[in-house]
């Protein structure tokens, strides 16, 4: 009984952990380049040996399959990831990669219809001079 409590309470710790997580989720390029902890190239490998070591991650209640980020260095465009060929850690660069959860914006919970847009002088399309456009043709 012990020891099933504590299993349980390892799943439920570890899920709340990985909801908080990013990972690497695909490789957008068919090689990609690896650097060490110094930013130095040391190596060129195919993504489909990446891809082999994607592991079914249970995140925010949907199974994503990647890598787990490490690190990321925003300023130099780069993920730090551990694969199984390197003894230590390796960076990567983010624009050759999936990240998910990706980038997310906290939207207002507003949506904008009719009444706003008037309200606002919005336009939609080619803007406000084809209504003016289309009543002159109309009335010659």
């Amino acid at each position: 009984m012990r020891i099933t409590l504590m299993l349980l309470a390892l799943i439920a710790c570890g899920g709340a952990l990985a909801a908080d997580d990013t990972f690497v989720t695909d490789i957008k390029t068919k090689t990609l380049y690896v650097y060490d902890q110094n930013g130095e190239e040391i190596d060129k490998i195919k993504a489909d040996v990446v891809r082999k070591e994607f592991k079914p991650v249970p995140a925010a209640g949907a199974d994503v399959k990647g890598i787990l980020i490490q690190e990321e260095n925003a300023d130099e465009g780069l993920v730090e990831i551990a694969l199984s060929k390197y003894p230590q850690p390796v960076w990567i660069e983010t624009m050759a990669v999936e990240i998910w959860p990706g980038n997310r914006l906290k939207c207002p919970d507003v949506t904008v219809g009719r009444p706003e847009i008037e309200q606002s002088g919005m336009t939609i399309g080619f803007g406000g001079h084809c209504e003016d456009a289309g009543e002159s043709t109309a009335e010659e």
